[in-house]
């Protein structure tokens, strides 16, 4: 078990305590309270309301002098459905990430079944999901209130592993999206670039708005100055394209051209077409940034700054651990989190203005 930090919270603690029990890192029992505070890094009040939760749940009796005996009769098999949107061409690659997951949850005595979602539909998934599952992960946003209707009203404990910022009451777990902008805008920095933009746009509603106000805190902090094109306004959902094409013209308009442009979303390859369409002159001579995904690389020129698309794998795993601690503790207030967002590039300009 990996040491926590020492601001883990009693659920979490409860949740990877019998993520190691079902694990089998631990056998009949489980080691003493100090030697559990001294692995996760926190107070003995704090591993006292985690082992009671786990008591409450069965898992954990105490016996006296004999310890904190594990009761494996008490660990319930689940069925879970973790609901994905995809392509029927890109079913293979969302699979190829997430059979290891789904691997490790069977192994851990749940029955885990991948099930198609379409978030273009206000109900999202299939029916049979509320009846058959006793509990959901979700690997795609909520467009529609209606979806969370459906999960309150079957009383399906259930998490989103995508941003929802239009439902703080739905457990949710998403990337740290602004962290990773910050680093790269801090390396193109670096690098010698200072005239830097950033298209951005969010699929749940309210994202894109927030991601930008940041974007002006990052640029603020780093010292970088503000361009005409950063007092573009954008709107949510399903305006990928148009905010881009919306900013493209911008620049192209104003003549004022980035150095660089941070791309960051996914379907590259799509968008790029699109925006050639609609923008022909593009990129302007700006060198861009983008996140590859697992399925595609494409490049502009060598002069492209490339990301490493990521693994989906950590978000799962957060995602799931979230699930435990709302069935352990079903009364417990909305549980929202982030997840690193990895950095780590895979094509560097041939030049840069330091070299």
């Amino acid at each position: 078990m990996s040491k926590a930090s020492g601001k883990a919270e009693f659920r979490t603690i409860a949740a990877k305590l019998e993520m190691g029990i079902r694990q089998k890192i631990f056998s009949d029992r489980l080691p003493n309270i100090r030697t559990l505070q001294e692995q996760f890094d926190v107070s003995k009040q704090t591993m006292t309301r985690a082992l009671a939760l786990l008591q409450k749940s069965g898992i954990v009796k105490f016996k006296g002098r004999t310890g904190m005996v594990i009761d494996r009769s008490a660990l319930k098999e689940r069925k879970i459905a973790l609901v994905a949107a995809w392509t029927d061409g890109r079913k293979k690659d969302l699979l190829s990430v997430t059979t290891a997951f789904i691997d490790s949850l069977n192994d851990m005595g749940f029955q885990v079944e991948l099930i198609r979602g379409d978030n273009q539909q206000h109900n999202f998934f299939p029916e049979h999901v509320l009846s058959d599952f006793d509990a959901v992960i979700l690997r795609s946003y909520l467009r529609h209130e209606s979806a969370v209707k459906r999960f309150y009203d079957a009383n399906i404990p259930f998490v989103c592993a995508a941003p929802l910022p239009w439902a703080p009451e739905v457990d949710s777990v998403e990337y740290d999206t602004v962290m990773a902008i910050s680093q790269v805008a801090a390396d193109l920095k670096k690098w010698g670039f200072k005239k830097i933009a950033l298209l951005y746009s969010g699929n749940a509603s309210g994202s894109t708005d927030q991601i930008y106000k940041e974007w002006h805190k990052i640029k603020k902090r780093l010292f970088l100055p503000r361009l005409s094109c950063d007092k573009v306004l954008f709107t949510d959902g399903e305006q990928w394209e148009k905010n881009a094409v919306l900013l493209l013209e911008h620049i192209k308009n104003m003549k004022e051209v980035p150095e660089v442009l941070i791309h960051f979303g996914g379907k590259f390859d799509q968008r790029m077409e699109y925006y050639r369409q609609y923008v022909p002159d593009y990129p302007f001579g700006m060198k861009v940034v983008y996140q590859e995904s697992l399925w595609e690389r494409c490049s502009i020129s060598p002069e492209d700054i490339i990301i490493q698309g990521n693994m989906r794998i950590s978000i799962l795993t957060e995602a799931f651990c979230i699930l435990l601690e709302r069935l352990l503790d079903p009364a417990a207030p909305p549980i929202h989190r982030k997840v690193p967002l990895p950095v780590e590039y895979v094509q560097l300009p041939l030049h840069n203005k330091t070299s």
